[in-house]
Formats: C-alpha cells, structure tokens, sequence
C-alpha cells in the first residue's frame, strides 16, 4: 500500500482543518500581543474614578480613598495572584471582614473581586465582538468596573450608598493576568 493510497482525502483532510482551527483559534484568544507591563498604581486609581463615575450616574454619593482598605485589598490581590483563584476566602480561611477589622470596628464592610487579562485577546460576552484587547490601565479600570456592573451582586455592592470609603487593590502575573479588590466602608454606626 502507498502513501497515496492510505490518505483519505475527505476524512483526513477535515481532521486536519479541526485541528489547524483549534489552534488558530486558541493563539487568537490566548495570544500576549504585545509586552508593556501594566502599573497596578495606576489601575487601582483609576479604578476608583470608574467606580465614583458609575456612582454618580446612579445618583449615589462618591467615595473616598483610604488607605486602611488599600492595604488590605492589595494584599488579598496579590493573594488570589500568588494562589490562582479569585473569591472572597483565602485558601487559609480568612474573610473579608477579617480582612477590613478597622471597618467592621466602626461601620460595615463590602468586597468586589474580579480578574482578568492585559495585553491578551479575551473572550467576552459583551458586545457585537466576541473578544476584548485590555491594552491599557484606562481599557483594564473599565472592565473591571464594567464586569461588576454586569453582576447583580456585584452591582448592588458597588452602588450601595451607605459607603463612604473605598480601597482597590491590583496585582498582575508575570502571565499578564489581573486580580482587582475594591473594598468599600460605612461611616460609623451611630447609637
């Protein structure tokens, strides 16, 4: 038997175009295009003005930095980094009201997480195109802001007008992916 007569033109040939469409495919939406580094700083602030600016929108009062959030969302960012998941509990077991004690002391406290990519085709449910380019701080502040606002939870989190304090925190891999913690505060109760 020949190597003529082993190929099968039809079978072969869309096992083939399966497999080169997979890959394509794949390097399309996983593909670091380019290889600026993204300053978390930056994101983080403009995570905030993204943040009052929905606020405003909805008609809900803007919230401050504070650096008693700040501190602990960047750590619990780095956190989800250095371990791979993004949620509220650290693998270790701490919560975010152990996370924002100062806040609990005297009001109460909210948590946003979220990750997602820079630099790197994404695959998105929002819009006419299916993938999404984070090219930059700005481009990365909006879809995490946006990606809260799609939630409900989220969403209600973000616009809850008893916060008057917020601290974001960001941490990005050596891959490019981008772990985002905005934690939020409440004046203080009164008696």
């Amino acid at each position: 038997m020949s190597l003529v007569d082993e190929f099968l033109p039809g079978r072969t040939t869309t096992v083939l175009l399966v497999v080169l469409a997979v890959v394509v495919g794949y390097a399309a939406v996983t593909v670091t295009v380019g290889d600026e580094s993204l300053d978390a700083e930056k994101v983080e602030t403009l995570v905030v003005e993204e943040t009052n600016e929905v606020r405003d929108a909805h008609g809900v009062q803007s919230v401050e930095t504070d650096s008693s959030l700040r501190e602990p969302a960047r750590r619990h960012a780095e956190d989800m980094a250095r371990h791979g998941y993004v949620g509220h509990e650290t693998p270790e077991g701490e919560l975010p009201y152990q996370r924002y004690a100062d806040c609990v002391e005297e009001g109460y406290s909210g948590e946003n997480v979220a990750n997602t990519w820079h630099n790197i085709n994404i695959m998105t449910d929002r819009g006419e195109v299916p993938t999404a380019h984070l090219s930059d701080e700005r481009e990365v502040a909006e879809h995490l802001v946006e990606s809260w606002m799609a939630s409900d939870g989220h969403r209600t989190t973000l616009l809850n007008d008893d916060w008057t304090r917020i601290g974001v925190g960001v941490a990005v891999t050596d891959e490019n992916e981008v772990f985002a913690v905005q934690a939020f505060c409440s004046e203080p109760f009164v008696d």
